[in-house]
């Protein structure tokens, strides 16, 4: 599995953050992006802690919690870019 986790950047010591789990051993993140308070992770995978989510997930930024959203994505995403109203 590939698990995204939060560090403090000075000293590496693990932020309350829930781990997310995206997908099997053949699964990769390729992307990350932070906006509207959320972490957008993407890449090569079809699950996020165990539950359908292709590709592209969106989760809370402070806890990590997964956020139902779930956009139309059918293959792996390699970048994203994030402004004020849009995620592409």
């Amino acid at each position: 599995t590939t698990r995204v986790s939060a560090l403090e950047p000075s000293t590496g010591v693990a932020l309350p953050f829930a781990p997310v789990i995206v997908g099997d051993t053949s699964s990769e993140v390729r992307a990350l992006a932070v906006g509207h308070g959320r972490l957008y992770i993407a890449g090569s995978f079809h699950t996020v802690n165990g539950q359908p989510g292709a590709h592209v997930v969106a989760v809370d930024a402070v806890t990590g919690t997964p956020v139902p959203w779930r956009p139309a994505v059918d293959g792996q995403t390699m970048a994203l870019a994030v402004d004020a109203t849009h995620v592409a």
